[in-house]
């Protein structure tokens, strides 16, 4: 998996062998209140009768050479807060890479909760020249079964456009969509290079912008974007 390392992106879901997920949890142990420790072992080792659970790939600050920086996020939650916790895994421990395009794609895993939004989405996208990808819970649902949503959960999407597309007009929909279906949709353009921002501060009328890349994050112009 090293030489691919150029095609993983952030929000890329990895599906790792037994020996790399036996590395991430003696790594990630510390990190983790003792009373958490046997959600980890389930989490990470996959001894919840759902394995297996995938990571998500993060920002690498430092990796480290043949490494690829990682988390677990869970369906549980920590005073309030969904558990996650933060790891690295070797590349060669990497089976099966997935983007949040192909999760998207995979409609017949859509979580009940979204199924209807999505729907009108993908045909939304279909119409505008946009590309979709799943993000976040509902993915980590579509992709696990496990109630990662609650009745409060934002929707988390990947927006790439294609030649010719529409985003501008794609985006106005979403904001109606919204209203319609009281769900926050939480929207991130893809920039060539993997880079990522979110759309409504690409499509305002702001001179700066936050830019998430492979390795950073930090504030551009958008006109040394565009």
């Amino acid at each position: 998996m090293g030489e691919a390392v150029r095609e993983i992106n952030r929000h890329d879901f990895v599906f790792v062998n037994g020996s790399g997920r036996l590395y991430a949890f003696g790594n990630s142990k510390e990190d983790c209140g003792e009373a958490w420790i046997p959600h980890l072992e389930e989490l990470i080792l996959g001894r919840c009768g759902q394995w297996p659970i995938p990571a998500i790939v993060r920002r690498q600050d430092h990796p480290g050479k043949g490494m690829l920086q990682v988390g677990w996020s869970s369906w549980l939650r920590d005073s309030g807060s969904r558990f996650r916790i933060a790891s690295a895994v070797p590349l060669s421990s990497v089976d099966t890479l997935l983007s949040p395009y192909q999760v998207f794609e995979r409609n017949e895993r859509w979580p009940e909760a979204f199924r209807g939004l999505l729907g009108e989405l993908r045909d939304l996208g279909e119409t505008l020249g946009i590309s979709l990808g799943l993000a976040g819970a509902a993915a980590m649902e579509a992709l696990t079964g496990l109630p990662y949503l609650h009745q409060d959960s934002d929707l988390d999407l990947l927006v790439r456009e294609k030649d010719g597309g529409k985003l501008q007009e794609f985006y106005a929909a979403c904001t109606a969509l919204s209203g319609r279906w009281g769900r926050k949709l939480d929207l991130e353009l893809q920039l060539p290079g993997g880079r990522g921002v979110k759309l409504a501060e690409w499509l305002s009328d702001q001179r700066t912008v936050l830019v998430k890349g492979w390795d950073y994050a930090g504030i551009f112009e958008r006109k040394e974007l565009i």
